[in-house]
């Protein structure tokens, strides 16, 4: 993370404190935290709209079978409210950070506009969630270490989606149906993505997404199971030739028998904190509120939120 970036970040991190706090927009301490002018909520909403557009990042959250009828299953509903919650700040913190580094809005009918705002999305994202200068966000989320994956194979057209499923999601122990949704979440995105075709000319160029996946799990040891809710956040570059290459396979119905898929996954799991949620719901419902005149379920239905079943 170069310097500029940080300084984006803890400008953001400064921008949360004083909504917070309901202190002036633009100035603590007579420090100027926008060059230009202040993000309105037009400006927010405009980016978190166009995020469904052009997905730089996706978030998936499980939800229950059937109607909750015990107390442990009612929580489980909380627990996907808090999870909503604490998405929809992370994407409006990803949209001030945006706006920092690019005010001037995107053009998506602009293939390299719209590969620049595909990027910036999975790039803020990322260190919103994990780059450590957003305070806020280890209070709501018990982040691990971050690891690195590097995948370096020849498969077969046929065996993307597989080799996807199963780097994003390793050692999760996901039932097969749930996988099968997932895989049909990952398609809608890939489509999503070749509609813009974007154009990736080297491989140092990578198609840069990044995925939130909250589900819920037993707490270990309890029993009857009650539930806590876990996060898997997974930063995915996918070389240039290996897109194009699976782009061509959609286009033409499989006329490519094998490519080379070239990516790396920096994946970080977390453990939702719902005693610090519930405690600041207020107050991020007021953030919420003063940066984008909205509440989480409407930014969830702005970014494009999907569930797939437990």
């Amino acid at each position: 993370m170069n310097e500029a970036t940080l300084e984006i970040l803890r400008r953001t991190d400064r921008h949360l404190h004083q909504v917070e706090h309901g202190l002036p927009f633009a100035k603590r301490s007579g420090l100027v935290l926008f060059e230009k002018s202040e993000p309105t909520p037009n400006d927010l909403n405009d980016r978190l709209n166009q995020m469904t557009e052009a997905p730089g990042a996706s978030t998936i959250i499980t939800v229950p079978k059937k109607q909750p009828t015990t107390p442990s299953e009612n929580n489980d509903i909380n627990l996907i409210m808090d999870a909503r919650t604490v998405d929809a700040l992370v994407s409006v913190l990803t949209a001030v950070c945006m706006y920092q580094e690019h005010a001037e809005p995107f053009n998506l009918a602009s293939k390299d506009e719209a590969r620049a705002f595909v990027d910036s999305v999975a790039k803020w994202k990322n260190y919103v969630l994990t780059g450590g200068a957003i305070r806020a966000i280890p209070m709501y989320l018990s982040l691990s270490q971050a690891s690195t994956t590097t995948v370096e194979k020849k498969i077969k057209s046929t065996e993307l989606h597989t080799e996807l499923l199963s780097a994003i999601f390793a050692g999760l122990g996901l039932p097969q149906a749930q996988l099968t949704e997932l895989d049909a979440v990952l398609t809608e995105i890939a489509d999503g993505l070749r509609k813009l075709q974007l154009d990736y000319k080297s491989d140092k160029d990578t198609l840069n997404h990044f995925l939130s996946f909250y589900y819920l799990k037993p707490f270990e040891g309890s029993n009857p199971p009650i539930n806590e809710m876990h996060c898997r956040f997974v930063f995915l570059q996918l070389s240039g030739s290996t897109w194009a290459a699976s782009v061509q396979k959609g286009d033409t119905g499989g006329s490519i028998s094998s490519y080379s898929l070239d990516m790396t996954l920096t994946t970080t799991d977390a453990i939702l904190n719902q005693a610090m949620v519930q405690n600041n719901s207020l107050r991020i419902a007021s953030t919420l509120s003063s940066l984008t005149a909205g509440d989480a379920k409407q930014i969830a239905q702005l970014t494009g939120v999907k569930a797939v079943i437990a």
